[in-house]
């Protein structure tokens, strides 16, 4: 008889298998302490510095016009968002004062830059609000913040010399990520829902009833909106193509990156789409970072800037106004901004990829200068970081390429249903985009599913095909190269991507088993967020300790609190859940590598669907593989328990939770 084949896959096994043996899976700190020093968010103050936010130190920090940091002030743990106030004296408000809002701390926090340095203000209790994603201001002494934990767009108005704040709120589209404020509205980008929507104002700034909105087939990741002259606005929104995903070819089709541009029309309320530009064929991979203004010496033109987080950026110039496609210039700027901020000679960006502060300078008048800007070459500028607080290796700041810019399929292109995307494309941050797509499998329909804290979530997906990372790993570039002729086992070159240097990369070739290895190290160190519901280390309350019981009781057959999915002896006892789920880490895995049949059809498998994790579960919406479960009250709501088993169809008959138990249980989930 033959031999039998070797194992293609042999080296990355041997070295998924010796990291796994050294991993301590209940000691694994939340990415948010992990990942440098993050800049996530810019703004211009207006006298030539900038205030920057690191999301991963904790820090707001005064930049000089030569991204020197001159200041550095502590903010809430992970601060999300910054936003500068520019209207008149309100309450105890003044011009340039600063809010910094936080992805897990429920506080508003306030700053004041003098000419002796910033002072911190009193901080906005903001109660029960967390997952606070955006901020922007309104000249009324009025601030906006989006947060996606609850679906919130809140405003908070300031009065009175002593500080008071009004606080009223609207429930918004799934997922909210980003907030503009024009003269005459606040719009909205809600990531899950696929939605843009807007909310007109008063003369106090507070939102008015009528309420428009759009939607596309596809996540939306940046926004910007400025006033028109006939009191309505232009709104610039980066998000994916507006079509269906399509898998039948054995690729991700149709998820390239698009610019869409709205108008509204103020005395209508009417919310239209004017234009939409395929920024993917320019290489330009999902836009998060929108600001506009001119891009050049000219003056006079309609003018973007839009700066992708997986490729390049680029100018668009709407010279001959918006119902003619827009002359698309590309800028010279490496991958990973996530916000923009216009300086009097340019543009300046907070790049959490490479760590960094870039300048972009204004080009020239003529397009063909846009790889020399006028304003002197690019720069790119470390962020300050305390020596010895990132230890993250070579190998997985290459992952963490491969994973968020096009470097894994270099060969794609944006023809037909082909598209140019990144990891990101559909697992924003790593979580999910809100699709339930077709798989290309008969009638089977799946959500998005997370990829973050894979390593001991083995096997992966819902068919549970992938039995380890190395297999996600070797199959993750042969499905992102398929629709190329390029072979998916190519060599990175450092001309390939010159930008790799400012990560931290020396420059030299790179095999294929590399890549791969890169890419499942990265993925090995990559954890999950903090849980805002569950940082703080404190006991757990009456509720969620009755739902602590009822899970236990009548959940963690399934869902088990095991360190790793695939080993039944990892189970943590009942007495240790408490002080795992709360303080911010919580490592419990909660699902386990059985696979189970529960009513929720078409099933994924043969089997059924592989029991899914429940960590951060108000980030995975909507639920069940088939996505028809917005909100874990539904999930709840539909589970049945009858002698026949469990099922999550209602349809099933059986038992069913009563309303305190179901807030209990979900009081529960929400820590997790």
């Amino acid at each position: 008889a033959p031999a039998p084949a070797a194992d293609p896959l042999a080296p990355l096994r041997a070295f998924e298998e010796a990291r796994r043996a050294e991993a301590h899976f209940l000691e694994t700190a939340p990415q948010d302490r992990a990942f440098g020093a993050d800049p996530y968010d810019v703004v211009p103050l207006g006298d030539g510095r900038l205030a920057g936010i690191l999301r991963g130190r904790d820090a707001l920090v005064i930049l000089d016009a030569d991204l020197a940091e001159r200041e550095r002030i502590a903010t809430p743990r992970a601060p999300s968002a910054i936003a500068t106030y520019d209207g008149p004296p309100a309450g105890d408000l003044r011009p340039g004062d600063l809010f910094v809002a936080s992805e897990v701390e429920p506080v508003l926090a306030r700053y004041r830059p003098g000419a002796r340095g910033v002072t911190r203000l009193a901080d906005v209790d903001l109660g029960d609000v967390v997952g606070v994603r955006d901020v922007a201001t309104g000249p009324e002494g009025v601030v906006y913040l989006v947060e996606e934990h609850d679906d919130r767009l809140i405003t908070l108005r300031f009065s009175g010399a002593r500080g008071d704040v009004e606080r009223s709120e609207r429930r918004v589209p799934r997922g909210p990520i980003r907030v503009a404020r024009t003269r005459r509205a606040v719009f909205v980008a809600s990531l899950l829902d696929h939605a843009v929507s807007v909310y007109p104002v008063d003369r106090h700034g507070a939102l008015g009833d009528a309420v428009a909105t759009t939607k596309i087939d596809g996540p939306y990741w940046g926004l910007e909106a400025i006033d028109t002259d006939d009191d309505g606005a232009l709104v610039v929104a980066g998000g994916a193509e507006d079509h269906p995903l399509d898998r039948r070819g054995g690729f991700f089709g149709y998820v390239d990156s698009f610019v869409h541009v709205y108008r509204w029309d103020g005395k209508t309320g009417e919310l239209a789409r004017a234009a939409e530009v395929n920024v993917s064929e320019h290489g330009l991979i999902v836009p998060k970072a929108i600001a506009f203004g001119p891009c050049s010496a000219e003056t006079g033109a309609r003018e973007a800037l839009v700066s992708s987080y997986g490729g390049a950026a680029a100018c668009l110039t709407w010279s001959r106004g918006l119902d003619a496609p827009p002359e698309v210039s590309v800028v010279a700027m490496p991958p990973g901004a996530s916000s923009l901020a216009r300086t009097p000679t340019g543009f300046v960006a907070a790049n959490p990829l490479l760590d960094a502060w870039i300048a972009a300078p204004t080009r020239g008048a003529h397009p063909a200068d846009h790889a020399k800007p006028a304003g002197g070459e690019l720069r790119v500028v470390r962020a300050n970081d305390t020596p010895g607080a990132d230890t993250r290796t070579e190998r997985e700041r290459l992952g963490e390429a491969l994973f968020f810019t096009g470097l894994m399929a270099p060969a794609s292109s944006s023809e037909g249903a082909k598209s140019r995307f990144s990891c990101e494309t559909c697992h924003f941050e790593g979580y999910v985009d809100g699709r339930t797509h077709h798989t290309g499998r008969g009638d089977v329909r799946a959500t998005t599913k997370p990829l973050v804290g894979l390593f001991n979530n083995r096997p992966h997906f819902s068919r549970a095909l992938d039995p380890d990372l190395s297999a996600v790993a070797e199959n993750e570039f042969r499905v992102a190269g398929a629709p190329s002729t390029a072979d998916p086992h190519f060599d990175l070159e450092p001309r390939d991507a010159p930008w790799l240097v400012d990560l931290g990369i020396a420059p030299r070739r790179r095999d294929a088993a590399e890549l791969r290895l890169s890419l499942m190290a990265f993925l090995m160190s990559w954890t999950h967020r903090t849980n805002p519901r569950s940082a703080a280390t404190r006991p757990f309350t009456a509720e969620e300790r009755a739902g602590a019981t009822l899970f236990r009781d009548r959940c963690e057959g399934c869902h088990q609190a095991r360190a790793s999915a695939d080993d039944p002896r990892s189970r943590v006892p009942f007495a240790r859940w408490e002080s795992l789920v709360l303080g911010g880490g919580a490592p419990i895995v909660w699902g386990s590598d059985a696979y189970e049949k529960t009513g929720i059809v078409p099933y994924v498998h043969e089997r059924g669907a592989r029991v899914p994790s429940l960590r951060r579960v108000y980030k995975k919406r909507p639920y069940f593989t088939n996505g028809s479960a917005p909100d874990v009250a539904t999930v709840l709501g539909r589970a049945r328990f009858g002698t026949g088993g469990f099922s999550h169809d209602d349809a099933a008959g059986g038992a069913a939770l009563d309303a305190p138990e179901m807030r209990a249980l979900g009081a529960f989930i929400d820590l997790l």
